[in-house]
């Protein structure tokens, strides 16, 4: 609904910002809403997603008093572009919502999300989001239901931290002889995993994402896949900034082409797996993992973390690389058009953190 004046007049209406003409504005509406973040980075965010995306400018909706013209809200959408099966998709994602706490009622937060939904539409095949709880209700209500899920998946490498945590203070002092124990069994039941008929690969680092990555994208066969567009290009503006994360690619020992890749980064005692992709998900998924996990083992970190969502084929492949699922956070879809295809594309859809 629209919040009227009691002559029935909206009280808020919805515009599409001139950018980069009102880029201060929004700079300043974002560091309102989210007072946490620095202004560097509110400027290098803007820089970035809405206005260096390779697949597009994004467009930047904002919530106003019709009386006073006072911004009081915003939704991006940035343009993604996909690859299916029967060609590419046009996809577009939903970034940056928010409501000033004065304004943050259901009239005014809806009324922002509909327009954003109908300005989508008109542009893509399809919008997904990844909202909090508070704001999934308010997706929801406008047309972008939860269709899917993204899980995040742990690894352990090193018990010891957990063991401890779990341990009552009398024990502590048998913590780090528990520990080693666990960690053999964990290395033994690792080794395990590997099974006969898998590729030997072997790993390449390179300094950035280029050739090798070009070379996967172009050979990835997306078989009932809806996969966002991974060119050296996306992931070196995806990934731009000064923690960039490293990118590990796996070659077919014999033939020498490249199998897949993993981006990765670690943070403190914890890997974080932000991207994968292997030319045949179906087939090499299992041991693309298995074979980074053997690396990761190298490291000083104590568990490998990964968000995945994907068909249950691939859901099962991660499990079988000796992931476990952990918590879940729901991907909100709508689809331009006919909305009743929703569940189909959850359905098919192959997204990373890469996507968030």
């Amino acid at each position: 609904r629209i919040v009227t004046h009691g002559d029935g007049t909206p009280r808020y209406v919805v515009r599409a910002a001139d950018l980069p003409a009102e880029r201060s504005t929004i700079e300043h509406l974002f560091a309102s809403g989210f007072p946490d973040t620095a202004e560097p980075t509110v400027h290098a965010r803007l820089a970035q997603h809405y206005l260096g995306n390779p697949a597009g400018p994004a467009a930047c909706l904002v919530l106003e008093v019709r009386d006073t013209g006072e911004p009081v809200g915003m939704q991006g959408l940035l343009r993604r572009r996909f690859r299916s099966e029967v060609g590419p998709v046009r996809g577009a994602a939903m970034a940056d919502y928010l409501v000033l706490p004065a304004h943050r009622t259901l009239g005014p937060a809806l009324q922002l999300l509909r327009a954003a939904l109908e300005a989508g539409q008109r542009h893509a095949d399809f919008l997904y989001g990844f909202p909090n709880r508070r704001a999934g209700v308010v997706f929801a209500r406008a047309g972008l239901g939860p269709r899917a899920m993204l899980t995040r998946y742990a690894h352990l490498i090193r018990s010891e931290a957990s063991i401890r945590r779990t341990l009552s203070p009398t024990y502590q002092g048998i913590a780090g002889v528990v520990a080693v124990l666990t960690d053999l069994v964990l290395a033994v039941r690792h080794r395990l995993s590997y099974r006969s008929g898998w590729p030997t690969l072997t790993w390449s680092e390179p300094e950035t994402f280029g050739a090798e990555v070009d070379e996967i994208w172009s050979r990835f066969a997306p078989t009932r896949l809806v996969t966002g567009e991974r060119t050296a290009q996306v992931l070196k503006w995806r990934f731009q900034s000064n923690r960039s994360p490293r990118i590990l690619v796996a070659h077919h020992a014999v033939d020498r082409w490249p199998v897949g890749y993993v981006v990765w980064r670690l943070s403190g005692r914890v890997i974080e797996i932000h991207d994968v992709l292997c030319v045949r998900p179906d087939l090499d998924l299992t041991p693309l993992l298995v074979g980074f996990l053997a690396r990761a083992r190298r490291t000083a970190a104590e568990v490998v973390s990964f968000e995945f969502a994907g068909p249950p084929a691939l859901r099962s492949a991660v499990q079988r690389a000796g992931f476990a699922a952990r918590e879940q956070s729901p991907v909100h879809l709508s689809v331009a058009g006919d909305n009743r295809h929703a569940d189909d594309l959850a359905a098919s859809l192959y997204l990373t953190s890469f996507d968030r």
